[in-house]
């Protein structure tokens, strides 16, 4: 007997976030299966906190009903430099177990155009075609602008070594600023001596791809390419070899 309702296990727009899209993209991710039959009473709303009007929009499921998306209806936008609260009643899981959900609240930013640009990567590091580099580098990239959290995952990134180990076993973070995007090694180590390609797929649509705060999607195939040294470690920090500007030039 499932008696227990279910819980809220994340929730893409953290409590407490400002500077949010007028056109919020909403996930909410729950630890089991909800029924799409409550699902029907607009379970979801934002509630502005300065009116007390609550906004109802698209609500849209996964395969397997444990995420749903929430998005503005067409041609509805927030208010600029308001804060809405992330609400719910009705949802139920498939025994009917039913959940009232009160999250976080967030502040909208002072553009009052809908967020519809894709984010792209503005910087790779180590930089495509760095040679030497050690085993234990960090490959970071650098996203134009915040990406949701809850949809940036190890199914997005492959890194591939082209010289015998095949497709590498990678963790992958979205760092605090929810730009910077950090893939590691899950054994530690790059393998030594390797031409690595780390680049991005997924399908033109759906959950399993990475987007921005507004719901809009990372593009297909970014690509960067290094190879690696013998060097297991490098703990040192670089050093200043020459300066063009001599000390006292005039």
């Amino acid at each position: 007997n499932d008696i227990e309702g279910p819980q809220v296990v994340a929730v893409n727009l953290p409590d407490g976030m400002i500077d949010v899209p007028v056109n919020p993209y909403l996930r909410i991710l729950f630890n089991e299966s909800m029924s799409d039959v409550c699902a029907t009473t607009d379970p979801i709303y934002l509630e502005n906190l300065t009116t007390g009007e609550n906004i109802f929009g698209n609500l849209v499921f996964n395969s397997d009903r444990t995420v749903v998306e929430f998005s503005m209806p067409s041609g509805q936008l927030l208010e600029t430099n308001t804060e809405y609260r992330i609400a719910g009643s009705g949802f139920c899981d498939l025994a009917n177990n039913i959940i009232d959900y009160t999250g976080g609240s967030f502040t909208t930013g002072n553009n009052a155009v809908a967020d519809t640009t894709r984010p792209s990567v503005e910087l790779f590091t180590p930089f495509s075609g760095a040679n030497n580099v050690p085993r234990n580098a960090v490959v970071e990239l650098l996203i134009s602008e915040r990406l949701d959290a809850t949809t940036v995952t190890a199914d997005y990134f492959d890194v591939h070594s082209n010289t015998g180990e095949g497709y590498l076993n990678i963790n992958v973070e979205l760092q605090s600023d929810l730009r910077t995007i950090r893939l590691t090694p899950v054994d530690g180590l790059w393998p030594a001596n390797s031409s690595l390609t780390v680049y991005s797929y997924g399908p033109s649509s759906g959950s399993n791809r990475a987007r921005d705060l507004a719901g809009n999607l990372m593009p297909n195939n970014i690509v960067t390419r290094f190879s690696t040294s013998t060097v297991d470690n490098d703990i040192e920090g670089p050093q200043v070899v020459a300066v063009n500007l001599p000390d006292g030039m005039i």
